[in-house]
């Protein structure tokens, strides 16, 4: 049962993180569009793929980390209960 909310946790830290990055605007979360997508916006001068490809290591590095903080807690302090 606490691996169905760790997984429930995970994804809805995800959807926040996600949330938190598109601040209203879809063209900040350009590198979670199929490649068609992101040509086409490239093509409209609406991005920049040197900065849509650093906002997305940013994202993924962010998202790593505080990942593995909850694992820690959830390994550390959940399971000493």
């Amino acid at each position: 049962m606490k691996l169905v909310y760790e997984i429930i946790i995970y994804c809805l830290v995800y959807v926040l993180m996600v949330k938190a990055v598109k601040k209203n605007n879809p063209v900040n979360c350009l590198f979670f569009y199929p490649k068609p997508v992101k040509d086409k916006m490239y093509e409209l001068g609406l991005g920049d793929e040197k900065i849509v490809n650093k906002k997305e290591k940013v994202f993924y590095t962010w998202f790593i980390v505080v990942l593995i903080i909850l694992l820690f807690i959830f390994i550390v302090i959940v399971n000493k209960r």
